[in-house]
């Protein structure tokens, strides 16, 4: 079902005109709200702009980026959580497949 309404948000953007990188977040922020839903009894946020801005085309048409997150245990403080995240587009299919999806252990400030 989640897959299914990613895919809907996906083709929907693609519809009003979002571009490649819009796909790309999405697909890679759908992947840190798996990895992130893993810890029982969390919160998180992802932030959405200080990700944005680290999207990156490289020269072999792939796009990764730095997810930024926030998790938060038992109502404590806030522990930044960052993933890198590469996808890949096939042409014909409107989602990008992610080909690479790390935790990092050093967030950025």
């Amino acid at each position: 079902m989640r897959n299914w309404v990613v895919g809907f948000i996906v083709i929907l953007l693609s519809a009003c005109g979002a571009s490649q990188q819009d796909a790309a977040l999405e697909a890679c922020f759908e992947s840190a709200r798996h990895a992130l839903q893993r810890d029982a009894g969390s919160s998180f946020e992802i932030d959405a702009k200080r990700s944005a801005d680290s999207v990156k085309t490289n020269d072999d048409d792939t796009i990764e980026l730095r997810v930024v997150s926030f998790l938060r245990r038992d109502e404590g403080e806030p522990q930044q959580r960052d993933f890198a995240c590469k996808v890949r587009f096939t042409e014909g299919k409107p989602t990008p497949d992610v080909i690479s999806f790390t935790f990092l252990w050093q967030a950025e400030g």
